[in-house]
C-alpha cells in the first residue's frame, strides 16, 4: 500500500451556512462539496481515490503535492489516502483503499 498526501481547500460558501467546496490544487478538476465540513471532508477523500484510481487504470504518473496560498476564510489540510492498485490478467484493476 502506497500512500499519497495532497493538500485540499475547503471554501466556505458565502450563500449558504455551513456549506463548503473543497478542491485538490494537484488534482486538476478533482473538485467535491459538502453540507458540513464533515461531509465535504468525506467526500474529497472519495473524489481523491477515484482520481487517482483513472490515473493508474490508464497508466498515467500520480502528481506530486502543491503547496498553496490560502484564500481568506478557507481551511487547508492534508490528506493522505492510501492505494493499493494490481491489475490482474485481462485488465481487471483490483484495489484496496486505506485512509491514514
Amino acid at each position: 500500500m502506497r500512500p499519497y498526501k495532497f493538500t485540499v481547500v475547503f471554501e466556505p460558501e458565502e450563500s449558504q451556512k455551513n456549506v463548503y467546496n473543497v478542491y485538490v490544487p494537484a488534482l486538476p478538476g478533482c473538485h467535491s462539496f459538502g453540507e458540513s465540513l464533515a461531509e465535504a471532508h468525506y467526500n474529497i477523500r472519495e473524489a481523491i481515490e477515484l482520481y487517482l484510481e483513472t490515473l493508474l487504470e490508464e497508466g498515467e504518473p500520480i502528481p506530486r503535492d502543491k503547496k498553496v496560498k490560502v484564500p481568506k476564510k478557507s481551511l487547508v489540510e492534508g490528506i493522505i489516502v492510501g492505494i493499493d492498485f494490481d491489475v490482474k490478467a485481462g485488465f481487471s484493476p483490483e484495489r484496496k483503499i486505506a485512509y491514514v
